[in-house]
């Protein structure tokens, strides 16, 4: 999976080659702001293939993913190069999901900094709606926070967040 890291409001896609795209923070949309998409599942073999066939179909590229299942029901959360693509295969199947805004932070890849990263999170009174790792640079790991006020997110994360 290529790893990413946002400046300012630029989305910078590192592949294992070397090589980079930079694409508008939110995709081709041109949106200011990147998004996790989450989409309620069935928890059933072949609830992912759907998802990502749809996706594929409208030519949109999944750029970070984590999904999990809790008895028959599971949820996928992931970005995308094409946020308003991916809209629009969402919005094509009967699948139930919600986007909330996406904060990235850099940590420190030791033990206790996520614990530090999700309590200034909780401190500030934001909701996580969703957390996975997007990629590394280093000695850091750049996590995903899809949360419920980006502002006050990055704002408690301070020094930490790089969007």
């Amino acid at each position: 999976m290529p790893a990413m890291m946002t400046a300012g409001r630029t989305l910078i896609v590192f592949t294992a080659h070397g090589r980079h795209r930079v694409l508008p923070a939110g995709g081709r949309s041109g949106r200011n702001e990147m998004h996790v998409f989450i989409v309620d599942l069935p928890n059933r073999p072949g609830s992912l293939a759907e998802v990502a066939e749809a996706l594929g179909a409208e030519g949109v590229n999944i750029t970070a993913t984590a999904g999990i299942a809790a008895g028959p029901v599971g949820s996928l959360a992931f970005t995308a190069d094409d946020e308003d693509g991916a809209r629009a295969a969402l919005d094509s199947r009967p699948w139930t999901y919600r986007e909330a805004p996406m904060v990235v932070a850099a940590l420190e890849h030791r033990p206790g900094t996520l614990a530090d990263a999700a309590r200034r999170i909780a401190s500030a009174g934001v909701n996580l709606e969703s957390m996975f790792v997007i990629g590394m640079d280093g000695d850091k790991v750049h996590i995903g926070f899809g949360v419920s006020d980006p502002a006050a997110a990055r704002a408690a994360l301070g020094d930490l967040s790089v969007s």
